[in-house]
């Protein structure tokens, strides 16, 4: 569930909807940014090696992220 919280955060930081100004020394925001322009965020965050090292390689793994991201969505709308 965790992965899914931090994509949903960042997602907010993407659109501007965080109630604050996020700082973080090491977030390369041009990336992140593309990554949520991209035609599938989710995707691209399932295939992060950095983030997820062999997880990526799992196709059950970008399921499960999807299910979950999907379901923190319900609980904050």
């Amino acid at each position: 569930m965790l992965p899914a919280l931090f994509y949903v955060f960042m997602e907010q930081w993407h659109k501007g909807t965080l109630p604050y100004e996020y700082q973080d020394g090491i977030l390369d925001a041009p990336a992140v940014h593309a990554m949520f322009e991209s035609a599938d965020p989710i995707a691209a965050y399932a295939s992060d090696k950095a983030l997820f090292g062999d997880l990526t390689e799992r196709d059950d793994f970008a399921a499960l992220l999807r299910e979950k991201i999907a379901a923190v969505h319900t609980l904050i709308n």
